[in-house]
């Protein structure tokens, strides 16, 4: 993966969330029927060109596959896709593949370090629940649901409130269905509930350490 190198991570971990308007281009409200799509090799997506998000979408990686208590087997990387992309390669490689003008875009105007959160998990959740396993009937929208579900979870286990996790969501996504996405409604309320089951476990987990 390319990285634009120390300097724009210092940078960028120096400067906390703040939460604006929406985002100019509502990238992730798009069809993204890609995601499932092997004609594409990961070579024919990556990128060379540096970001100086780079090594913040890795970091961001990192720290939320370490709350879900497993090790971190994704390869990060800029592509030619439409916004974030969860994808395995013919070799079984698992890839976090994003728009790197898209991500940019997020951290300018949604909540800075969480709208990157929330977009990462995202994507993650679909690697960890194995949506990216073509199957034969696809349930497009029971995939985001279950993927928002997990961002909500975790990015409560990291700190974040309510609206910090749906922020990215409540900015971007479409407020229609579309072929492969629910509407913001379902989206946001999907995320609430990983949310709320999350700050439950903890309740639960801090009863019993007592």
């Amino acid at each position: 993966m390319t990285s634009s190198g120390l300097i724009y991570a210092a940078i960028l971990l120096q400067s906390g969330p703040i939460c604006t308007g929406t985002i100019g281009t509502p990238w992730l409200s798009g069809d993204k029927s890609e995601k499932f799509d092997e004609r594409y090799e990961p070579a024919s997506l990556l990128q060379n060109i540096p970001s100086m998000l780079d090594v913040r979408v890795q970091q961001a990686a990192d720290e939320i596959v370490s709350h879900t208590g497993i090790k971190s087997n994704f390869t990060v990387a800029p592509a030619n896709v439409a916004n974030a992309l969860a994808y395995i390669g013919r070799d079984g490689s698992r890839l976090l593949l994003y728009n790197p003008m898209f991500m940019e875009d997020v951290f300018d105007n949604v909540c800075k370090d969480w709208g990157i959160m929330d977009i990462t998990a995202h994507e993650i959740g679909h690697h960890l629940q194995g949506h990216i396993f073509r199957g034969v009937d696809i349930d497009y929208h029971q995939f985001e649901i279950e993927a928002d579900e997990f961002s909500g979870f975790v990015l409560y286990r990291m700190g974040a409130t309510l609206e910090e996790a749906q922020r990215s969501t409540a900015a971007l996504a479409q407020q229609q269905d579309t072929a492969t996405h629910p509407g913001r409604a379902r989206r946001l309320e999907a995320i609430k509930a990983g949310w709320l089951r999350a700050r439950d476990v903890a309740g639960h987990e801090g009863v019993a350490d007592a």
